[in-house]
């Protein structure tokens, strides 16, 4: 059956009220062919007045991991892992920033929002692993990975920001024992990524002798692509065991990016 265990996690009343649970399971199928492990941890909890945040409503970690063994020489492996976090900060007003992708807009919103922060991640892998012998083995994996921050500060600083990250990449490495003293490692990677960076600022500013009489905003944006590839060859000789170890390798990095800006100037909107 599976295996596991779960903790319930209550704190103390008043302006905390903290709740938190992890759950652990985990089993190995009868035939001894696939293996799994999940794990999740969440929690809620309210600050007391002073903290600039009034409460987080939720925050989670969930991992799992399977293995596949095909054969003895041959093990497939996925993982995955998401989190979580939202925070509110208890004040409510009339601005509201509406964003989408390098588009933006400031208007009023007589209905009010909370200003709150999200904040996300994402990591997934599946890998491949071939032995030749009991000294000799492949492995291969393909990742991917995603964060982002979306904060609105639209009333506590007239600002909404957003930082996105995605990356992924192709890993090949290869091992080799040649001989009790001789070890042989190679391998390749490649990793393009893109980060997205988003600030929307509102300001008030004069547009005549009489003063105020507008509201605004300034839009500032980046987005920069990144390519990283790697090649390495290394060997590892050790003459009398432990005692003494030599490496000599070689690699070639190759770093190339794109950045793309846009910046828009102040806008008048109301």
């Amino acid at each position: 059956g599976v295996k596991g265990i779960t903790e319930v996690t209550v704190g103390p009343g008043g302006n905390w009220q903290y709740t938190g649970t992890n759950t652990q399971v985990g089993d190995v199928t009868p035939d001894g062919k696939f293996d799994y492990y999940l794990s999740t941890i969440r929690f809620q909890n309210h600050f007391p007045p002073g903290f600039g945040v009034t409460n987080l409503p939720d925050s989670q970690d969930t991992a799992i991991k399977l293995n596949y063994y095909a054969d003895p020489n041959n093990t497939i492996t996925g993982f995955y892992a998401h989190g979580l976090e939202a925070y509110f900060r208890g004040v409510y007003g009339p601005l509201k920033i509406q964003q989408n992708g390098f588009n933006a807009a400031v208007n009023s919103d007589p209905t009010g929002e909370e200003d709150h922060d999200t904040q996300h991640y994402d990591i997934g892998y599946i890998s491949a692993r071939h032995r030749f012998s009991q000294k000799s083995f492949l492995n291969y994996r393909f990742y991917q990975q995603f964060s982002t921050l979306d904060r609105h500060l639209e009333t506590l600083a007239s600002q909404y920001r957003k930082n996105s990250a995605t990356s992924q990449g192709h890993q090949l490495d290869y091992q080799n024992q040649l001989s009790q003293t001789f070890r042989l490692n190679a391998g390749a990677s490649y990793l393009p990524s893109t980060t997205n960076y988003h600030l929307i600022t509102g300001i008030t500013a004069p547009f005549n002798s009489t003063g105020f009489v507008g509201r605004g905003y300034t839009d500032r944006s980046s987005l920069i692509n990144l390519a990283e590839t790697d090649l390495y060859l290394q060997g590892q000789f050790k003459p009398s065991g432990d005692k003494l170890t030599f490496d000599l390798g070689g690699r070639y990095a190759s770093r190339g990016y794109r950045n793309i800006k846009k910046y828009a100037p102040f806008t008048d909107v109301y």
